[in-house]
């Protein structure tokens, strides 16, 4: 009789296999072989982006007189498309961005999200002001609250742009 009843926590298992993922010639990882075609491909089509994405911006420096050597310049405009592409984090847009998931989620056309809304006593000129980008007022924090079904700190911390992660850096 075994006094441990609990399996051992290192443990192998000889029938799984995994392949490695490589970078650049460095082994960063093991994969299931079965996902691996996937991501590296993914992971491929990334740097193709990035690298579409800076000759983009460096014939539109040539064509509007910039420097396309200036590489301040370069990350700059680079940047600026890929904040452009990317759902707000912050403030009124954010919440505009949520809502729309939120009406997407219910599979519901603009008509009847507006009147969904309504019920929960968030108006149709309230949701066209937050649409418009315009400041939320307190007063609308619970029924957004309620059809978002996000606690009120939550939604404060959206609104105020607290704790957001800068990752703009990793795609240029």
């Amino acid at each position: 009789m075994s006094l441990r009843d609990k399996p051992l926590d290192w443990q192998i298992n000889v029938h799984d296999f995994y392949v490695p993922l490589i970078y650049k010639g460095k082994n960063v990882g093991l994969i299931d072989p079965q996902y691996a075609k996937g991501i590296t491909n993914i992971l491929n089509g990334e740097e193709s982006i990035k690298k579409a994405l800076r000759l983009a911006c460096e014939d539109l420096l040539t064509e509007y007189e910039g420097d396309p050597k200036d590489i301040n310049q370069l990350k700059s405009l680079m940047r600026e498309y890929i904040t452009r592409t990317r759902k707000p984090k912050a403030g009124t847009p954010a919440i505009a961005a949520l809502l729309k998931e939120r009406q997407k989620e219910l599979d519901i056309s603009q008509l009847e999200f507006v009147r969904f809304c309504d019920s929960y006593k968030l108006s149709p000129d309230d949701l066209k002001s937050i649409y418009n980008g315009e400041n939320i007022e307190s007063r609308l924090f619970p029924p957004l609250c309620r059809i978002l079904g996000k606690e009120t700190e939550d939604l404060i911390a959206i609104i105020e742009g607290q704790e957001l992660d800068d990752d703009d850096n990793d795609l240029l």
